[in-house]
């Protein structure tokens, strides 16, 4: 049907497709004849493959390649054609993660850690803080972690909402959120780190505080306040010379 394979020992046919100057010039449907696993391993190689994108694959394959010179790209789904144009010129990005909270989401080697907490190092309430007063500073760090083994670049969205006590919307207008431009750059809905982070490494906080506007008005009592805090990373690695340059981002819901 032209989609990625999912389960690699089970591959029945392969799409071989010749690349010249970062452009697919021919391809051709092969079958493996009924090898499986790591027999599969060798079939690439008399086909003189030096790259193969699939998805799902296990331990003893991925050796079986590793010896055969073959370079992986694993975990990867959709249309097999436009996949092969973007590693071809390029700008596969095959890695991709999701957060919106502090649980850890993996795909394939890519993983991240969204972190929220207060400036002394805690986590942010999960109940949220209560009892906020106008003009007051309320502490809210934001950060990624970079938890995998591959180099990623990083970027956040930030969605304010505030609700009355009688359940209706206000204006989230009365919260400041102090951002890091140095570090982060804005487009779209998104904030971008500006640099690659490699494993182990910590973004920059994009945010440490808020502050609630001094004239917030008696509607805003016993109101609550909302920052949803959305992180999404995606490999670096041959994707762009920075990260607005970057694609295959989770697409946003």
């Amino acid at each position: 049907n032209g989609e990625i394979f999912q389960h690699f020992g089970h591959t029945e046919q392969f799409k071989v497709y010749n690349v010249e100057n970062g452009k697919i010039v021919s391809s051709e449907v092969v079958d493996t004849n009924g090898s499986g696993h790591g027999a599969l391993a060798g079939v690439l190689s008399a086909l003189h493959v030096d790259a193969l994108i699939c998805g799902g694959i296990g331990g003893g394959a991925r050796a079986a390649l590793t010896a055969a010179g073959i370079q992986l790209y694993g975990g990867v789904s959709g249309d097999a054609d436009a996949v092969a144009e973007a590693l071809a010129a390029g700008t596969l990005a095959y890695f991709t993660a999701e957060e919106t909270a502090v649980n850890v989401i993996t795909t394939g080697k890519l993983a991240m850690t969204l972190h929220e907490e207060t400036t002394d190092g805690q986590p942010f309430p999960k109940e949220g803080v209560s009892g906020v007063m106008p003009g007051q500073v309320v502490d809210k760090v934001v950060y990624i972690e970079n938890t995998g083994t591959v180099d990623f670049y990083a970027r956040i969205a930030l969605a304010m909402s505030v609700t009355g006590a009688d359940g209706e919307p206000l204006s989230p207008d009365v919260m400041a959120l102090h951002i890091n431009t140095a570090d982060w750059t804005k487009k779209g809905d998104y904030y971008y780190y500006n640099k690659p982070l490699a494993p182990g490494e910590k973004t920059e906080p994009l945010l440490k505080t808020v502050t609630f506007a001094a004239d917030m008005g008696n509607e805003y009592m016993e109101c609550t306040a909302k920052i949803n805090v959305t992180a999404q990373t995606v490999q670096s690695r041959n994707n762009g010379d920075t990260v607005l340059d970057a694609q295959g981002w989770p697409e946003t819901k």
